[in-house]
């Protein structure tokens, strides 16, 4: 996260301690911190059940927030796809993009999740020559253009 808020924050409630959008940045600082710290572990230890865990938590509170940071919603999305749910990684990045088409960080981000398999009900879908095909088994969902299966009702 950024050092720099970090310090205006403290400076903030040094100030005044009890100052409702200082505790709240401070919050969100955290949880950031938190989310990267944890989707690393992750990443590095799939099977440390412990730290995915408190990687989900991490990710159920980072997500009643509301983030204006293109940074802290792409480690987000990073946390999420490290637990698997790359869909909801997706559509976390695809807001870090809209906040900021020029990050470089959310756009390879992007790139990676969409490289990652795509279940829904226990059915996985790749795209062939642009239309969504049921896998027989997990490969890569290359997505071009955003584009997605047309009818996920059939999963």
């Amino acid at each position: 996260m950024n050092k720099e808020a970090e310090q205006n924050v403290q400076k903030a409630l040094h100030a005044k301690a009890d100052l409702p959008e200082a505790l709240q940045l401070k919050q969100k600082i955290e949880i950031a911190r938190n989310l990267q710290s944890l989707a690393t572990k992750v990443e590095q230890e799939p099977a440390n059940q412990e730290a995915r865990t408190d990687l989900q938590k991490n990710i159920a509170a980072a997500a009643q927030l509301k983030w204006a940071n293109p940074d802290a919603v792409t480690t987000l999305a990073r946390a999420q796809s490290a637990i698997g749910d790359h869909a909801a990684a997706l559509k976390t990045i695809d807001k870090a993009v809209a906040i900021d088409p020029k990050s470089d960080p959310a756009q390879k981000l992007r790139q990676t999740i969409l490289l990652k398999p795509l279940r829904t009900r226990n059915q996985t879908w790749k795209i062939e020559n642009g239309k969504a095909k049921r896998a027989r088994r997990i490969v890569p969902l290359h997505i071009a253009n955003g584009q997605y299966p047309a009818d996920f009702s059939r999963c």
